[in-house]
Parts: structure tokens; C-alpha cells; sequence
């Protein structure tokens, strides 16, 4: 094999190094970041002021993966990673998530700031 047949056969395994490459780090994104995740489910407070949304991926036979935001004042504040379900409202200033009572003031109180 001469120096120019090797050189080609090098470029193409550096390619197919680069495409598998891109293709983990898309999967890893698409897995780890919530920002793509195709599915929302948003449960507005009594009142309408605030809302919870719940994001997930279908992952087929192995389940869901989910994250829980309480949206106020156009902030998104992370709750848990759960989802779908196991959340509700309780009153316009209270919710729970899986049976755990939070207040809203909980995540926007003026000391997290």
C-alpha cells in the first residue's frame, strides 16, 4: 500500500472517529439537558399567577425521565427531578410533589437572592 492509499484510509477513520464522536455528545445532550426534552406538562395554581411544569423524555421500557420547575415571576426554579404526575396545587401559595409540601416562597423568598 503506498503513502497516498494510507493517507486516505487515515481521513476516513478520523471521520468516522468525529461522526460516532457527535453522535454520543448529541445523544448525552439530548439525554442530560431538559431544554430538548419534547414533552411538558404544566399544571397552573388556582389562581393562574404561578405554575408548575413538569418536562420529560419517554425513554420506552425503561420509564420516563422528568424534572419538576416552579415558574414565578418569569423564573423557572427547580424542584426535583420527577415527572410526569405526583404534583398538584394545594392553594394559589402551596403545592406539593409527592406528598412533600412546598411553598412558593420556598424558592422565591427574598433571602435566595
Amino acid at each position: 500500500m503506498d503513502e497516498h492509499e494510507q493517507e486516505k484510509g487515515n481521513r476516513s477513520q478520523r471521520k468516522a472517529f468525529f461522526v460516532l464522536l457527535m453522535f454520543i455528545m448529541l445523544f448525552a445532550a439530548f439525554l442530560f439537558c431538559d431544554i430538548l426534552w419534547p414533552y411538558r406538562l404544566t399544571i397552573p395554581s388556582p389562581t393562574g399567577q404561578y405554575a408548575l411544569e413538569q418536562r420529560y423524555l419517554d425513554m420506552g421500557g425503561w420509564g420516563y425521565r422528568g424534572r419538576t420547575y416552579l415558574l414565578a415571576n418569569g423564573t423557572y426554579y427547580r424542584i426535583d427531578d420527577i415527572g410526569p404526575g405526583h404534583v398538584s396545587w394545594t392553594d394559589d401559595e402551596v403545592f406539593s410533589v409527592y406528598r412533600e409540601n412546598y411553598a412558593v416562597s420556598d424558592f422565591t423568598g427574598p433571602y435566595l437572592k
